[in-house]
């Protein structure tokens, strides 16, 4: 069936969206509105766009709800740049706009709900003109059968409605940091480059990075894996043999162990991540730029900056917050015949809206959906996904990834960690010793 207007509304005032639609349709004007017209097994995204493209009228249901759901916003955005529909705004409490909906509608008429003896009237009417449908006859609906919410001029802008998800077994909320759960840093790095810079790092916090691996130590074939670990060397040099391109070089790499017996072997470059006590936060360069590291096993480093993730199976884990990473992938076209695999690492979330969100910015993360599927390149590309991000300032959001992948990366008491998108449930990045 073709519908007429798009209901778009926050999921907090769906009683009077409800009650909306209700006298709309009694009034002949056909309605879309979810959860109501979402077919079952269908992908939501995709319903939700076709319903704001095939109707002529956008009706936003406007609340300070609203100003907090970057869902409704978003719809909105679609429905005035993507479609230029005509929109209605129904404001049913008396609050400001945000700055991003002010941009979509701040010259356009609103009609104002307050309780009076016909709460809809002006709305129906509206709509119908829209429409081009005759207004004659049109449905009566009074403030006495369906209460609109009362709005003295003194009641002050309500706080955002926190998101609440379901927890698995093991979780509960609020999330309880496990005492016995911590990392411990361990002995003490001197770093240089080629450059002259120096810095210094715990020695259990450095790491090497590959095109899509983590390792806490030096290879010259990380696909086979061929490690020695940090944790045996009291000294390392690196210094560049030949430099094919900025990914591909030839290193010459020496090391002293433990027992002061020396080794050496030739590697073909990579990154190597460390957390820098200079700067309090992580910091990557490439082993084309590495000079040496000193290691200091026995001595006692600060304490670093951590992070906990709690995990859907009941799992937490503790690492530093300087070497957490995201790698992610950009998926091919079904019919391609071949395909780069590496990561991309970044340090931030990306959003749909192409928003980097910085790790070093955020509070937490809760992860409210995450649905993975494979192909024959990948196991794990993102179709579906919603977060909550809680910023340092006190601010939330919320959004999709903008990422065709997302595998988290670090490193615990226990060594490298990976866990992908729909293991994680929540990232508290404020964790503290």
């Amino acid at each position: 069936m073709a519908h007429d207007v798009f209901i778009s509304h926050s999921s907090a005032n769906k009683a009077i969206a409800d009650a909306i639609c209700h006298s709309l349709e009694a009034s002949g004007v056909r309605c879309w509105i979810a959860p109501r017209d979402i077919q079952p097994g269908a992908q939501y995204g995709e319903q939700i766009t076709r319903g704001i493209r095939e109707c002529p009228v956008f009706l936003l249901v406007f609340s300070d709800e609203v100003n907090h759901s970057l869902a409704v916003q978003k719809e909105l955005e679609r429905a005035a740049l993507g479609y230029r529909k005509i929109i209605i705004p129904f404001r049913i409490e008396d609050v400001p706009m945000n700055d991003n909906i002010e941009f979509f509608l701040g010259d356009v008429h609103w009609i104002d709900a307050y309780p009076n003896d016909s709460v809809f009237s002006n709305l129906i009417v509206a709509v119908k003109r829209s429409l081009g449908m005759a207004t004659e006859g049109t449905f009566h609906i009074s403030a006495q059968s369906v209460p609109a919410p009362a709005i003295p001029a003194s009641t002050p802008t309500p706080a955002p409605v926190p998101i609440t998800m379901p927890m698995p077994v093991g979780l509960t909320l609020p999330l309880t940091a496990s005492p016995e759960v911590s990392f411990q840093p361990l002995g003490m790095a001197e770093i240089k480059t080629t450059s002259g810079n120096t810095y210094r790092s715990p020695a259990n916090c450095l790491l090497t990075r590959s095109w899509d691996r983590i390792f806490t130590g030096i290879s010259n074939d990380y696909n086979n894996v061929n490690l020695h670990s940090f944790d045996t060397m009291t000294k390392l040099n690196v210094s560049l043999l030949n430099e094919l391109s900025f990914a591909k070089s030839t290193l010459a790499i020496n090391w002293i162990d433990i027992n002061g017996t020396p080794h050496s072997m030739e590697g073909d470059g990579g990154q190597i991540s460390f957390h820098c006590l200079n700067q309090g936060a992580g910091v990557t360069i490439r082993l084309n730029d590495l000079s040496s590291v000193v290691f200091e096993h026995q001595a006692t480093p600060p304490e670093v900056p951590l992070l906990r993730v709690y995990c859907k199976d009941g799992t937490q884990l503790v690492m530093p917050r300087g070497l957490f990473f995201m790698g992610h992938r950009v998926r091919p076209e079904p019919n391609a015949t071949s395909w780069i695999s590496g990561k991309e690492w970044v340090t931030s979330f990306i959003t749909e809206r192409s928003q980097n969100i910085d790790f070093s910015s955020l509070a937490s993360v809760r992860i409210l959906d995450a649905q993975l599927e494979s192909d024959r390149f990948y196991n794990k590309w993102v179709v579906s996904s919603q977060l909550e991000f809680t910023l340092r300032n006190g601010r939330k959001m919320l959004s999709r990834l903008g990422t065709d992948s997302a595998d988290f990366f670090g490193i615990d008491d226990f060594g490298t960690l990976e866990l992908s998108l729909d293991e994680i449930a929540f990232i508290d990045f404020m964790e503290t010793n």
